[in-house]
């Protein structure tokens, strides 16, 4: 939780989401906040989980390691958001930082924690990312569907289907919808439009059938891990939860 916490801050806080989701706090206390629990908290508490010095290692280990890629991604991303000539490989890049390995990183605690072998932690881990990959596009898909206050157009935020609709767009067609997604971010009837096109648009249903993939991925990470009983089960429910149409 303090991880996922100090996350989702910094995340507001590059997105532009302070005020919504945290009301009172200024970007640079929030930031101070986010930056302390993953600076000093976080070690703290995985030192205290065990006993073992080989698993306390291990802990630091794994949350160092994450955090790297994390901050990888959520740069790539600021980026995607600054530049109108974003491609869909650039997108993966940063989700796959940003969330997969957000979601490797918690996998893999837990299973340091289980006290598996490094073969199976790195199941687990693999398990993790697809699954944050699969729920990253489902919340990019459900933005588009159902947020009233069309977030990410207006921040900016190029995601899949959105990339993927200007990639699969000709010109003049294309430099067209690019200027669109410029006036978007002050005119909310462009969002509105931008909104409206890629709801239709192929790239929406490609997106669809990539959260497919990315959990058909998840349960075959599952199945390698060698898990068994309620455990077991409890996880494949969870992917199961995972509805590309509708999230969780």
């Amino acid at each position: 939780m303090v991880l996922w916490t100090a996350f989702d801050a910094l995340d507001d806080i590059a997105d532009g989401d302070v005020q919504t989701r945290w009301p009172g706090f200024d970007p640079s206390e929030l930031g101070v906040m986010a930056s302390a629990l993953l600076a000093t908290t976080a070690h703290v508490i995985a030192h205290s989980l065990h006993d073992s010095p080989e698993v306390q290692a291990q802990l630091h280990l794994w949350i160092a390691r994450g955090l790297g890629e994390m901050a990888d991604g959520q740069i790539e991303d600021l980026d995607n958001a600054r530049s109108s000539d974003v491609t869909s490989g650039r997108v993966f890049s940063s989700v796959a930082g940003k969330t997969g390995g957000e979601c490797a990183l918690f996998a893999g605690l837990g299973a340091v924690l289980a006290r598996v072998s490094p073969e199976r932690q790195r199941c687990f881990a693999r398990l993790g990312f697809e699954y944050g990959m699969a729920n990253q596009f489902v919340s990019d898909l459900a933005e588009l569907s159902a947020d009233p206050h069309r977030r990410d157009i207006r921040n900016g935020t190029r995601t899949l289907p959105l990339v993927w609709h200007v990639e699969m767009l000709e010109r003049p067609a294309r430099d067209a919808f690019v200027t669109l997604l410029e006036s978007a971010r002050r005119d909310a009837a462009a969002a509105e439009r931008v909104r409206e096109a890629l709801l239709v648009s192929p790239a929406y249903r490609r997106a669809v059938l990539q959260v497919i993939l990315h959990l058909g991925r998840a349960r075959t990470a599952l199945a390698e891990s060698a898990s068994s009983g309620p455990a077991a089960a409890q996880l494949a429910a969870f992917l199961d939860d995972v509805h590309p149409f509708g999230g969780r």
